[in-house]
């Protein structure tokens, strides 16, 4: 799956911003078992620098790998790894989590 995303968003200052995201999933469900495992990757583009304080370029990045669980009707849940990497000044940040995501269809 490939998602792109283009998103304004606004803070304590006049300015709009201007954002990309692009999102790359794949699943791989192993046969006979109800179990599937799950790597996305998003990257986020800001398109301008507002006064409350965006920066244009590069903004961050999300990867996540983990394993799903789906169900015959209801939810599928997913639990995993993401990193988390954001590009901040002065200094760049890191996260590392323990994801747990639940979807529902419909």
């Amino acid at each position: 799956m490939l998602r792109p995303r283009l998103e304004q968003r606004f803070g304590s200052g006049d300015d709009l911003g201007h954002r990309l995201r692009i999102m790359a999933r794949g699943t791989y469900t192993f046969s006979g078992l109800p179990l599937m495992l799950v790597l996305w990757n998003e990257t986020f583009y800001q398109f301008n620098n507002t006064d409350w304080g965006l920066a244009s370029g590069f903004d961050q990045n999300r990867l996540f790998a983990g394993l799903g669980f789906p169900t015959a009707s209801g939810p599928r849940f997913e639990v995993g790894f993401m990193n988390v990497f954001q590009n901040r000044e002065p200094t760049d940040h890191s996260l590392n989590i323990l994801a747990v995501n639940a979807f529902w269809t419909f």
